[in-house]
C-alpha cells in the first residue's frame, strides 16, 4: 500500500508537475515518482530535456514519453535549447514560469567534494532559485 500525500480535501494539491530528464537512471527514477503522483489524478505532467535538438536528445525525450504513456499518462513534451552563456538551472526555471509548472520533479546525481565544486549541480541551482517547490530524487 502506498501512502499519497498529494491531496488536500480530494483535489490534488499540484496541477501541472515539470520532470527534467537526462537519460540516466537516477532521472528515470525522477521520472517513475513523477508519474505516480500524477497517475490517477487531474495533474498534468510535462517532460523536458536541456541540450541540442539531436537523435539522442529526442531519443531521450521518446523513451520518457513512453514509459509516462504506457503508464497512462498523456504528458506533454519539450526539447529545451540552451545558449553557451545560459545555466540549465535558468533553462529549467524559465520553463517553469512559462508553462505555469506548480511542482519540479528532479533528480540530483549526489556528486561530492571536487566532482561538485568543479561540475556544481543543476538541482542546487534549481532549488535556490525556483518559485515552486522542488522534490529531489536523490542517487545512489
Amino acid at each position: 500500500m502506498r501512502i499519497v500525500y498529494f491531496e488536500v480535501e480530494g483535489e490534488a494539491m499540484y496541477k501541472r508537475v515539470l520532470v527534467p530528464v537526462d537519460g540516466s537512471e537516477i532521472a528515470e527514477r525522477a521520472l517513475d515518482e513523477a508519474i505516480n503522483l500524477t497517475k490517477g489524478h487531474k495533474v498534468e505532467l510535462k517532460i523536458v530535456f536541456i541540450g541540442s535538438d539531436d537523435e539522442s536528445s529526442r531519443e531521450v525525450i521518446e523513451v520518457a514519453m513512453n514509459r509516462a504513456v504506457n503508464a497512462g499518462l498523456q504528458p506533454e513534451s519539450g526539447l529545451l535549447g540552451k545558449f553557451e552563456t545560459e545555466e540549465i538551472a535558468d533553462v529549467i526555471l524559465q520553463e517553469v514560469k512559462e508553462w505555469a509548472a506548480d511542482l519540479i520533479v528532479m533528480a540530483t546525481h549526489g556528486r561530492r567534494g571536487m566532482a561538485h565544486m568543479i561540475l556544481g549541480s543543476v538541482t542546487e541551482g534549481v532549488i535556490r532559485a525556483s518559485p515552486v517547490p522542488v522534490l529531489v530524487i536523490r542517487g545512489a
